[in-house]
């Protein structure tokens, strides 16, 4: 399942806390998704390492990764190539510009801000939503990368009080992913956002809510089998599902 997941053209990745006792409560679950069909991969370990990262994706992966920007997802030792997910930059300014405890003096910039870079976030949906053309898309992608850096230079009107740390951390965030990372959806034709792992990931969160995670590590590795292998049939057979399960 997971080397039919890695020869996909696009994944989607993502992890979360999974807590194992026999390990002092450390560990995390990851889940390698699929965006052309149901397949879903989950793997447990006791740590988010890169190194876990290297062994999600494998050494073969050509294709395109979709995932947030925690730091293993876009080292350069990963195969393929990274698009960074906007849904977690949206969220990341939204919640600058809804947070009770912002100073006003600051307010009036981050709202710009905010509804600036929603409004980059809009039209690059719309884009992905038209038929698709290459040509179009590149020069899409172009357009979109000029919004964002001008967008990443404007800073506070002389006078005001100076940005919020957060925001200036979105600002460098920005312009190091660059139009590669931010905009290669468009020319390649794939999702912008990273929700489909995000998804996957929700049963696991539900559990660990009632589980309090796994017992051992061995435990922790056959629940991850299970796991892949139960979801997986299920989106795929749900009008016939136990026969299905029984068969494989």
């Amino acid at each position: 399942l997971k080397a039919d997941i890695q020869s996909s053209r696009v994944v989607n990745a993502d992890e979360t806390p999974w807590p194992i006792q026999g390990e002092e409560g450390r560990g995390y679950a990851w889940v390698l998704s699929d965006a052309a069909s149901p397949k879903a991969c989950y793997v447990c370990a006791i740590s988010r390492g890169a190194v876990h990262a290297q062994k999600l994706f494998g050494l073969s992966f050509n294709g395109i990764r979709i995932s947030d920007d925690y730091a293993p997802y876009r080292a350069e030792s990963l195969p393929g190539s990274q698009q960074l997910c906007w849904a977690h930059l949206y969220r990341c300014i939204r919640d600058l510009r809804y947070n009770d405890n912002l100073p006003e003096e600051q307010l009036q910039f981050v709202t710009y801000w905010y509804e600036t870079f929603a409004q980059i976030y809009q039209d690059l949906r719309m884009y992905l939503a038209e038929p698709f053309d290459e040509v179009v898309r590149r020069t899409q992608a172009e357009e979109l990368w000029k919004r964002v850096q001008s967008l990443a230079a404007t800073g506070p009107p002389a006078g005001a009080a100076g940005e919020p740390k957060k925001l200036a951390q979105l600002k460098a965030q920005l312009i190091r992913a660059g139009i590669d990372r931010l905009f290669i959806c468009l020319p390649e034709d794939t999702p912008c956002d990273n929700n489909r792992a995000e998804r996957d990931l929700r049963q696991l969160v539900l559990k660990r809510k009632r589980s309090f995670g796994s017992k051992t590590p061995r435990g922790a590795q056959a629940l991850s089998t299970i796991l892949s292998l139960c979801t997986t049939t299920w989106r795929m057979n749900q009008t016939n599902y136990f026969r299905a399960l029984a068969q494989l």
